[in-house]
C-alpha cells in the first residue's frame, strides 16, 4: 500500500483516487450485510465436526451459500438503483469526471455476489482450521487489490479499467476459496438447503449483525462525510495515514479469528483444554496490545 498509493495518486489524480477509495470502502462494506452468516456458518460447522457429526457439515455450508447467494442478489439489484444518486448528487466531482466516475460506480453491484460470498467461503475453511490455506490464497489477492491498478495505469487513467482489475482480483478470491471449500466439505451430490439450520444460523448471527454494520461505519464512515464536505481531493490525503492505523489490527484479528472454531469444537467436545487456551490467546492479546 505505501509503494502503490503514492503512485496511484500520481497517475490518476487526487479526484480520482479520491473516488477509488470510496468504491474500495463500499465494496468492502457490502461483506457485512450477510447477518453475521459467515461466523454463524464458522461455528456450527465446528460445532459438528466437535460433536463427531461431521456428515451434516455439508447441509450446513450449503444452506449458509444458499442464503448468501440469495441476499447477495438482493443487495447488488438494491446497489443498482442507487449507485447512480450516490456518485452524480452525493460526492463532490468535478462536472469532467461525472460520467466517468458514475460508469465506475455502476460496475459495484456486479461484484457484491462475489464480495457477500468470500466471507462465508473463508468461514468454512477456518472451522476446518485451514488458516494457512487461507493466508495462501488471501496474500496474493490482497496484493492483487493495490497491484491490478498499477498494471492498467500503462493503458489507461480511467476510473473503469481500475474498477473491473479490483473485480478481477474479487473473482479469483473467490473461485479459489469455493474450490477449496468444495475439496473440504465433500465432492459429493448438493444437499437441499436446510429450514431448521437456516433458522438457527440467523439466530446466531443476528446478534452479530449489528456489531458488523457499526463497527466498520466508525472506522470508515469518516471518509464519507469528508468527501461531503470537504472534497475528494481531501479523501486522498486522509486515506493512507488511515490506512495504515487500521491495517494494525490485523494481529489481535488473527488470534481471535484461530480462537473461535478451536474453542468452539472444544465446548462441543469433551471441553478439554479450554481454559488453557484461553488465558495463553489472552496473555498473547493483552502482550501485544
Amino acid at each position: 500500500a505505501l509503494i502503490s498509493i503514492p503512485l496511484l495518486v500520481e497517475h490518476l489524480g487526487k479526484e480520482r483516487f479520491g473516488v477509488l477509495g470510496i468504491i474500495g470502502l463500499v465494496i468492502g462494506y457490502m461483506s457485512v450485510f450477510d447477518f453475521g452468516l459467515g461466523q454463524a456458518q464458522s461455528y456450527f460447522i465446528a460445532d459438528r465436526r466437535g460433536s463427531g457429526k461431521s456428515n451434516e457439515a455439508p447441509l450446513v455450508f450449503w444452506t449458509g451459500i444458499s442464503i448468501i447467494l440469495v441476499l447477495s442478489l438482493v443487495f447488488g439489484g438494491l446497489s443498482f438503483f442507487l449507485v447512480d444518486w450516490f456518485a452524480q448528487d452525493i460526492l463532490e466531482v468535478g462536472p469532467e469526471l461525472k460520467g466517468e466516475v458514475a460508469a465506475a460506480f455502476r460496475i459495484v453491484p456486479f461484484l457484491v455476489p462475489f464480495v457477500m460470498l468470500s466471507p462465508c467461503l473463508i468461514a468454512t475453511l477456518e472451522a476446518y482450521q485451514e488458516f494457512k490455506l487461507i493466508n495462501l490464497i488471501r496474500i496474493p489477492t490482497g496484493a492483487s487489490y493495490f497491484l491490478a491498478p498499477l498494471a492498467v495505469l500503462p493503458f489507461s487513467s480511467s476510473l473503469v479499467p481500475v474498477i473491473l482489475a479490483l473485480g478481477a482480483g474479487r473473482l479469483i478470491e473467490t473461485v479459489a476459496f469455493f474450490y477449496f471449500c468444495r475439496k473440504k466439505i465433500g465432492g459429493g451430490g448438493i444437499p437441499r438447503p436446510s429450514p431448521s439450520y437456516a433458522r438457527r444460523m440467523f439466530g446466531f448471527g443476528g446478534w452479530m449483525t449489528v456489531t458488523n454494520i457499526v463497527q466498520p461505519a466508525m472506522i470508515h464512515g469518516d471518509r464519507f462525510f469528508l468527501g461531503g464536505m470537504r472534497g475528494l481531493v481531501a479523501v486522498t490525503y486522509y486515506v493512507t495515514p488511515a490506512e495504515v492505523i487500521v491495517r494494525l489490527l490485523i494481529v489481535p484479528r488473527a488470534v481471535v479469528t484461530a480462537l473461535f472454531p478451536n474453542l468452539t469444537m472444544r465446548f462441543a467436545g469433551d471441553r478439554r483444554g479450554i481454559d488453557t487456551l484461553f488465558i495463553q490467546c489472552m496473555s498473547l492479546l493483552s502482550f501485544l496490545l
